[in-house]
């Protein structure tokens, strides 16, 4: 899960879950960079729960303001 707090309340703005090409999966993100727009570049694991065999890896970017796979 990657989340945007505000800098001010630390309210959440937005939340994007990460899911992979079965339902039963967790993610766990290992690296996060934000670029000088504001947008978001995430990479991790996802894994699937029932077989617990090697991970998928993914790099994903989010759209700053909306958190909006680009």
């Amino acid at each position: 899960m990657i989340l945007k707090l505000s800098g001010e309340t630390g309210a959440e703005i937005w939340r994007r879950v990460i899911s992979g090409s079965v339902d039963d999966v967790f993610e766990h993100v290992n690296s996060v960079a934000v670029d000088s727009g504001g947008d978001v570049f995430a990479a991790g694991r996802l894994f699937d729960r029932a077989e617990f065999g090697f991970p998928d890896f993914f790099v994903v970017k989010l759209e700053g303001t909306s958190g909006d796979e680009i």
